[in-house]
């Protein structure tokens, strides 16, 4: 393609794959699943160098190019000055200054369902904020076939209310029936609700991993989701009946801190880190992620011992940010509940908010994986949920993609709003990066929240028609795949060859072109034509799938093999993944930065991990692992399905590395250990490589599952 104004540019492209690499971009090789593969089969990489035309960008001067795609633009409005009439009338309207004797309050309205039997609910509700309840209303009994309206009155001032206070309920009755809705009493302009409002109400799933607090759900999403399988929807009207409110804008907080004066945080644990050894910021950024952990469980929140750096930032370690925020805020939720509400008390609660909000800005840069912390039900003010997000901008995208699941589950499940800076991020990275983007789509697929929903139509709508005719051709694949699978089902065939036999000819009866399409777990794969020949029914519970391609790039030399699973939460799979990753990661850079005797051997601890795509709730796809044998499948070929033989392990790993000696089934080989002596039949020894490969392996997997508690 010609460009009227364009310049030659370099690009790498990887071989036999859809994976490029400009070279502007400052991301590693090894993020590439081609080179992965290539360095675990020790083959050699074939690598090509191509050249484009890409159109020149013009840019001003004192002008930096973004290049991410700015999918909400900014737009700025030039500041008209105000009167002083005005201003005054805008400080009249300021939240904080309101006197605390105006006690919030509300109206509330429940119309029956129109399918729903009669039945008496409960109806609870409180106001919350960060998980921490500020107040609890009474219990309310309705009939579900009668409207209800009622006032609801608080003693909390209304001066007290910080951004991001939830007000939550909860329907529940005998027949365990829940239904919950968490209203977020802000705008994301920073006022307050005034006027009507119409939700309906959540019906509480038991795949949601929600807390239950006094019958609400503080944990759970913001807002009513479209979740069409609820068999009764039960409507509720909100009246608040304000004038319009509103908290402090920035350029207002900015200048009150303006006026705080703070140490600079974390300076003497820096100034300590850089005399002694680094082991000594390990141990403190230890010491705060346990404190964290500790005050954050319900169980165990009174019982951890506090740290002498909560009363003093300047000798805090640099990951204790979270710890520090949750310390003041244990003070501001006090406060708030104590019986002095007057305006003094309702002075000290700010002073604490703004130190809190000085604090975020004083802060040095800490570990991304605290940020995380920042970013969860129990901070939800938008400060520093911005600052968590403008330390997430920092990952380059493999390290992105790898924590994804948690990014995305911050993104629609604790985000207030739908337009933040958190969400912006995800459609971003999701727009510049195939992979994030593939991962994005099915991830929010079957999601029925505002915030996913919203998300994943504005993917859709900009990742451009041919990733969606790719996302649009694995989609059709897995509907074909259930329909195969129901109809196979239907059949009750036990045996496995008749089995395999029916997938067969239910995959023979479409085009074997036409499974053609992206990989589900490699954007960088496209897969070919369908072996039929080679697909088969795995025996076991599920009756999965195996799937084998052709590598539509290089037909000849390369197969792609895939599992496709019906009736499991692969996301439990996925999960243990990533934490199994986490580990090999942490051993790695560990050997790496301490070198001694003992650790470099932790350098390679020879973990293979396959990759999970999860396309639903009960389905998703596999990769299979190259040239993998099963503990099962071993005994089995052996003769033996007993696991008291320790020497069966060792003579597969005889047959496997010795090709000229093959042992005979119900022989055992002979075991030599270092100083040469044997004690066993055969004359037959595993390469002692082998060996210290398999005893690394498993002790990796079996330290990690054991820290698991698998």
């Amino acid at each position: 393609m010609e460009y009227y104004n364009a310049s030659t540019e370099l690009m790498l492209k990887f071989s036999y794959r859809n994976e490029f690499l400009l070279k502007s971009e400052p991301y590693p090789l090894l993020q590439y699943t081609y080179i992965q593969e290539c360095l675990q089969k020790n083959i050699q990489i074939n690598l090509q160098i191509i050249y484009i035309e890409l159109p020149r960008k013009s840019k001003k001067m004192m002008q930096i190019i973004n290049n991410e795609p700015d999918i909400f633009p900014t737009k700025i409005k030039p500041i008209k000055p105000i009167d002083l009439m005005k201003e005054n009338e805008l400080n009249t309207q300021l939240l904080p200054l309101q006197p605390s004797s105006l006690l919030f309050k509300f109206t509330l309205r429940l119309r029956p369902s129109v399918n729903a039997k009669q039945a008496l609910f409960q109806l609870h509700s409180g106001i919350y904020y960060g998980r921490r309840c500020l107040f609890s209303f009474e219990q309310m009994t309705w009939d579900n076939t009668f409207t209800e309206e009622k006032t609801r009155t608080t003693t909390l001032p209304i001066a007290n209310l910080l951004p991001g206070t939830l007000l939550c309920f909860a329907l529940t009755n005998k027949q365990s029936e829940s239904y919950f809705l968490n209203v977020s009493l802000f705008r994301s302009t920073a006022r307050l609700l005034n006027g009507s409002y119409e939700f309906t109400l959540n019906a509480v799933n038991s795949r949601q991993n929600i807390a239950n607090m006094k019958h609400l759900y503080p944990d759970g999403f913001i807002g009513s989701s479209c979740d069409e399988s609820t068999p009764n929807n039960y409507e509720i009207k909100l009246r608040f009946d304000f004038q319009s409110l509103r908290f402090y804008d920035n350029d207002e907080i900015s200048k009150k801190l303006v006026d705080i004066a703070m140490p600079t945080p974390t300076a003497v644990a820096t100034a300590k880190q850089q005399q002694h050894h680094e082991s000594s910021a390990d141990m403190a950024n230890g010491e705060a992620l346990n404190y964290l952990l500790g005050s954050l469980n319900d169980e165990t929140q009174y019982m951890v011992r506090e740290p002498s750096w909560l009363s003093d930032c300047s000798s805090a370690p640099i990951d204790a940010l979270p710890c520090v925020l949750h310390s003041i805020l244990a003070d501001i939720h006090r406060m708030i509940l104590s019986d002095t509400n007057n305006t003094a008390n309702t002075t000290i609660i700010y002073e604490k908010f703004f130190s809190m909000y000085k604090l975020i800005n004083l802060w040095p840069p800490m570990s991304f994986e605290m940020c995380f912390f920042l970013l969860d039900c129990t901070l939800p003010d938008a400060h520093i949920r911005s600052y968590a997000v403008s330390q997430l901008v920092r990952l380059p995208n493999h390290l992105f993609l790898f924590y994804l699941p948690q990014i995305i589950q911050a993104a629609i499940q604790f985000e207030h709003y739908i337009d933040t800076p958190l969400i912006r991020l995800v459609l971003k990275r999701a727009l510049c990066h195939r992979a994030i983007g593939q991962k994005l789509f099915w991830t929010l697929l079957n999601v029925n929240t505002r915030n996913g929903r919203v998300m994943f139509e504005l993917y859709k709508t900009y990742c451009g028609l041919t990733i969606a005719n790719d996302l649009q051709n694995q989609f059709v694949l897995t509907l074909k795949l259930n329909k195969i699978n129901q109809r196979i089902r239907a059949k009750n065939i036990k045996d496995a060859s008749a089995m395999q036999q029916a997938l067969v000819a239910h995959l023979r009866e479409s085009d074997k072109n036409s499974w053609r399409c992206v990989s589900p777990l490699d954007t960088g794969c496209f897969l070919g034509s369908l072996l039929t020949d080679e697909c088969k029914v795995y025996d076991s519970f599920m009756r999965p799938f195996k799937l084998v391609w052709e590598n539509a790039l290089n037909p000849t030399n390369e197969r792609f093999e895939l599992i496709y699973k019906i009736g499991d939460d692969l996301r439990q799979d996925v999960l243990t993944l990533q934490v199994f990753r986490l580990f090999d990661s942490i051993w790695k850079k560990n050997s790496i930065l301490y070198p001694n005797e003992d650790l470099s051997q932790l350098h390679n601890v020879h973990m293979t991990f396959y990759d999970v795509m999860c396309t639903s709730d009960t389905t998703g796809f596999i990769r299979i692992v190259p040239n993998a044998c099963t503990i099962l499948n071993i005994y089995h070929r052996f003769n033996t399905t007993t696991t008291i033989k320790r020497n069966v392990i060792y003579d597969w790993l005889v047959t496997e590395n010795n090709t000229s000696q093959k042992i005979p089934l119900g022989k055992t080989a002979r075991r030599t250990n270092t100083t040469g002596a044997t004690n066993e039949p055969m004359d037959s020894s595993v390469p002692n490589s082998v060996l210290v490969k398999f005893r690394k392996s498993c002790a990796a997997y079996c330290t990690a599952g054991f820290v698991m508690g698998l």
